[in-house]
Order: structure tokens, then C-alpha cells, then sequence
């Protein structure tokens, strides 16, 4: 199963940008791919994306624990799509968030690594245009 991983340090306090990045309906401003993320009963979204030029739509969990500051999810259309973000303090006023996700198939590995890069980057994009 490959795994993907990088991280960012924003210039924003470690709660300002969880409480962003764990709230649903914000998924579809900074997840590069996502199109829409509807909140469903229980930890479950209702969810649409843009994958390799194609529309995926499905149910997901999406778990957030805020003492750890981490969010946790995995896919009901894709086999073994599963990930995590965390967001830890770095100094005065900084925070590093990291995206970590595993597949099943290892034949999207670039579009991929751009995704987490791109998400990383409207993360900060979001929480310096004070959307968080």
C-alpha cells in the first residue's frame, strides 16, 4: 500500500487552523480535489471530488479529534483510500500541518503528491485570507 506524506508550517496558531481544517464544510475550499462535503449522521460525509479527470462521489469517515488536533477519514469508493492530517505547534505563533494518505494502487503517485502540495498550500492560502 503506498503511503504519501508532507508537510507545512503555517504562520497561524496550531487551534485557529484545526478548528479550520476540521470543520466539513470547508473541505471543498482547501482539499484540492474536493468539489463538496455534506455532513451525514454519525462521523460520515457525503462527499464529490475531482480524481484524474473523472467525478467520484460516495460516503466517507471523517473523524476529528481535537486533543490530538487531527482528523482522520477513509473512502467507501476507493479500496484502501485512508488519511490523516495533523496540525502541531512550530514556535511563537506557527503551526505544521501534515497530510498523510495510503492507496491500494500505486499508479497515481504524482497526481497525488501535487494534491497534498496543493492542499497544503490552500491551507495557508485560507487561513492568511482569514477564512479559518
Amino acid at each position: 500500500m503506498p503511503d504519501y506524506e508532507r508537510s507545512a508550517t503555517i504562520s497561524a496558531s496550531p487551534d485557529e487552523v484545526y478548528d479550520y481544517v476540521s470543520t466539513p464544510r470547508n473541505m471543498a475550499a482547501y482539499v484540492s480535489t474536493m468539489r463538496s462535503a455534506d455532513p451525514l449522521p454519525g462521523h460520515r460525509l457525503r462527499v464529490a471530488a475531482e480524481v484524474a479527470g473523472r467525478r467520484e462521489e460516495g460516503e466517507a469517515e471523517f473523524a476529528a479529534d481535537p486533543a490530538a488536533r487531527r482528523i482522520d477519514w477513509h473512502g467507501s469508493n476507493r479500496n484502501g483510500y485512508r488519511g490523516w492530517l495533523a496540525v502541531a505547534p512550530s514556535g511563537a505563533n506557527a503551526a505544521v500541518v501534515t497530510i498523510h494518505l495510503s492507496t491500494e494502487t500505486g499508479d497515481e503517485g504524482d497526481g497525488i503528491e501535487n494534491a497534498i502540495i496543493d492542499t497544503l498550500s490552500n491551507i495557508r492560502a485560507q487561513v492568511r485570507a482569514g477564512s479559518a
